[in-house]
């Protein structure tokens, strides 16, 4: 039996409910998030001394970059041995995305295999290491082609200009997966008032039908760090806490993030009182190696960080 570190925390849809802790089966909506894949194609041999090596691996921040498409084989087994309904993940599912599209092939080849093993849906989005523009190997269109079977399929709505795109979840929910990067600048987001309009449509339709809104996006919505619009300017979106406001009164209380490569939820509360969610997921393929899964119903959510602690 795998030992999984969790961390629960449970959160009042509406006000004046009290929030309650429930089993899985009584969930309306389950899903796994995961977040920076950051595949790399794996070496047959690694290059050069150990300790070489093991020192260039503690200056990545733990990344195991080698181990990452095992890694990302062994998280997909423990959602295929989990009641959850989707798998949702937050951009970077490539490391050298821009450059080479074998990075891509190689993630989408797993995520599809896992799909059609399972039935269970995956939905992603791209992060700031997968494309670019100009000359680089992947651009948004050539992106939306590889993962065509991977959210997009599915999708209600897909803007033109970007990879954002929208699919339901389950009967309650609806996904806005939101592309915020910047095809032209490595790190920076590229939200603008075009996007920020999009998913404020998005959601008003998803309200419109029904459905709760949950947002799925690369870079954070909040800080997750002490000052980190000013020491982390490039993993916070431009104007967050005014695109906050905007989100929350829109009635997204959710937000899926990654690309900090921290584990971390940040609450906002508009001026009206309505409170928004930004639930930052740490990088996969980084020690300690961490996911989480959510649960929903109509009066609370509750998530527990989950831990993929060994590898074929």
């Amino acid at each position: 039996m795998k030992k999984f570190v969790s961390v629960l925390l449970t959160i009042a849809l509406t006000a004046g409910l009290v929030p309650a802790v429930f089993a899985a089966s009584d969930a309306d909506l389950r899903f796994a998030a995961a977040a920076d894949l950051h595949i790399n194609l794996p070496r047959e041999e690694l290059a050069g001394e150990i300790d070489d090596e093991i020192y260039w691996y503690a200056n990545r921040r733990a990344a195991m970059e080698d181990e990452s498409s095992f890694i990302l084989d062994a998280f997909l087994e423990q959602c295929a041995a989990s009641d959850v309904d989707h798998v949702l993940i937050a951009g970077d599912l490539a490391d050298n995305g821009r450059a080479f599209t074998d990075e891509h092939y190689l993630v989408r080849d797993k995520l599809l295999a896992f799909e059609q093993a399972t039935g269970k849906d995956v939905f992603v989005i791209d992060g700031n290491h997968d494309l670019g523009a100009g000359d680089s190997a992947t651009t948004v269109d050539s992106f939306r082609e590889i993962y065509a079977d991977l959210g997009y399929d599915k999708a209600l709505t897909v803007d033109e200009k970007t990879c954002s795109y929208t699919a339901d979840l389950g009967e309650k929910y609806r996904l806005i997966a939101l592309d915020s990067c910047d095809p032209t600048v490595s790190t920076e987001d590229g939200m603008d008032a075009s996007r920020v309009s999009w998913v404020l449509a998005q959601a008003k339709q998803a309200r419109k039908d029904g459905r709760y809104p949950i947002l799925m996006m690369h870079h954070n919505l909040l800080d997750h760090l002490p000052v980190q619009r000013v020491v982390s300017h490039d993993f916070i979106i431009k104007f967050h806490k005014t695109t906050a406001q905007l989100f929350a009164d829109a009635g997204i209380k959710v937000v899926i993030s990654g690309h900090e490569h921290c584990s971390d939820t940040a609450v906002f509360t508009s001026a009206s009182g309505r409170r928004i969610y930004d639930f930052a997921i740490t990088s996969l393929t980084m020690y300690p190696l961490q996911y989480k899964v959510f649960s929903f119903t109509d009066e609370s959510i509750s998530y527990e960080t989950r831990t993929v602690d060994r590898i074929d």
